[in-house]
């Protein structure tokens, strides 16, 4: 992020504008349908090392996708 926006973490996880780690839950039955794992949604702090195939969480997308936090109520 940038000084203007700083990103609120708890360990390895990112915060919501209400402090908590968890984004949402997904449910039994809708993980049963798109073939998923249940449970709660989190985002790590993650890496972005350029030129790594691993990159993943915040670090990966904070620099080009600042809008995708805000339209998820991340504490900005």
């Amino acid at each position: 992020m940038t000084k203007d926006y700083p990103l609120q973490f708890d360990g390895e996880f990112v915060l919501t504008k209400n402090g908590s780690k968890d984004f949402g839950e997904i449910s039994q039955e809708i993980a049963r349908k798109i073939h998923r794992q249940a449970g709660k949604i989190r985002l790590r702090r993650g890496i972005e090392i350029k030129g790594h195939k691993g990159n993943f969480g915040a670090a990966h997308i904070e620099r080009e996708k600042l809008s995708v936090f805000k339209k998820f109520d991340v504490k900005l």
